[in-house]
Order: structure tokens, then sequence, then C-alpha cells
């Protein structure tokens, strides 16, 4: 995976920190990210996700780990547009057979920066279900601060084959 060179807003440091193990390049937020206009110094850094990246979401670093960017595979799969899920949690993804416990077991293992894999039934943005194997990573920056956290898709599955199309209906690798 390819590191990106992120361009630095005026105003900021030009050094940049590498967040350990993600084959990313963090930086300072600005205008072309997706967190608040009025940031500093102490706040988190935002990493720049490689967009050839498969099914990913990047979150916030704290709770409610609202969402920051989608991968357009992510978007496509989901049925959403980038502007939908920004700022969103991933309640959006969330329905009728959603594993509640296991979300908040997720919350808790981010709130204390471990990575963690589960199984989930999620829906798109038509109501279609599907079985949702996934990470969650919290990236960190060269001070071994959390910046925000990578939830990784690794396989998607059909979670009742008579609702969802056919197209969707094996178990994939991503």
């Amino acid at each position: 995976m390819a590191v990106i060179a992120p361009q630095v807003p005026d105003g900021f440091p030009s050094s940049l920190a590498t967040c350990s193990g993600s084959g990313l390049t963090c930086e300072k937020p600005s205008s072309h990210t997706f967190l608040d206009e009025n940031c500093s110094d102490q706040q988190p850094q935002f990493c720049k996700p490689d967009e050839s990246a498969t099914m990913e979401c990047y979150t916030e670093a704290a709770p409610p780990f609202r969402i920051l960017w989608a991968t357009p595979t992510w978007l496509g799969f989901c049925g959403f547009q980038p502007h939908e899920v920004r700022g969103q949690t991933f309640q959006i993804i969330q329905g009728e057979h959603t594993q509640t416990k296991r979300g908040k077991g997720l919350s808790f293992a981010a709130q204390w920066g471990l990575t963690a894999r589960t199984t989930m039934t999620n829906y798109t943005k038509d109501g279609l279900p599907f079985e949702h194997h996934f990470q969650i990573e919290p990236l960190r920056n060269s001070n071994g601060d959390i910046c925000l956290y990578k939830v990784r898709t690794l396989s998607v599955g059909a979670h009742d084959p008579d609702d969802f199309p056919a197209a969707l209906c094996c178990s994939e690798q991503l």
C-alpha cells in the first residue's frame, strides 16, 4: 500500500507522523477533511486514508465514533453517498437483526484502544441485511496517541438468501 503524501495546510507544522502499521500518513486537520474547522494543535491528528483501499471506514478516535471517511467500495456496497455518512455513527447501517451487544463490545474495545473483530448483521441503505465480518483497529500517531479508528470489512455474506440480491449471496473476501 502506498503512503499518501498529503498537502499540509497553511499555518500547520510541516512535520508529518506515520500511523503505526497502517500505511497511512497523519496530518493536521484541514478544510478537506471531515473534522471541525476550529481545530488546534491539541486535537488528534487526522490520518488521510488511501483511496484505493477496499471496504473501509475511518472514524473519530472517541465516542460516539462518528464516520469521517469511507472508501468508494464501502459506500457503493452499502448504497450511500459520502455526505450521507459523514458525521454519522454506524447506527446508519444497523437494523432489526443487528446484534447490539456486539456493537457495545466493540465500543468497549475501542475505548481501550484494542483491535477487535466480529460478525454482525448490518443493512444497506435500502434495508437489505447482510452478514458483516469486520475488524476495528486504532491508528496511532508518532506519540502513540490514537488519531482515529479504521473499520475494515473482512467479508460479507447473505443474511437471508431469499431477501438478498444474487450478486451478493456469496461470502467474498474484500
